[in-house]
């Protein structure tokens, strides 16, 4: 489920990624990609973060 989620992020991300190229310059999509980079990262990051802690809690 988390994978379908992530493709689904992914392919997302890329378009708006073209739409933004067409419309704005290169300095608006750099900072999209950060932004969404940021936002798949904290994402992934609490998603584990989850998990193992589920793991601590069990030992």
């Amino acid at each position: 489920m988390r994978i379908d989620a992530i493709v689904v992020l992914a392919l997302g991300a890329i378009n708006y990624l073209k739409f933004m190229v067409e419309v704005y310059d290169g300095v608006a999509v750099a900072f999209c990609v950060f932004l969404t980079s940021g936002f798949v990262g904290v994402w992934l990051g609490l998603s584990y973060g989850e998990s193992s802690e589920d793991e601590h809690g069990d030992r």
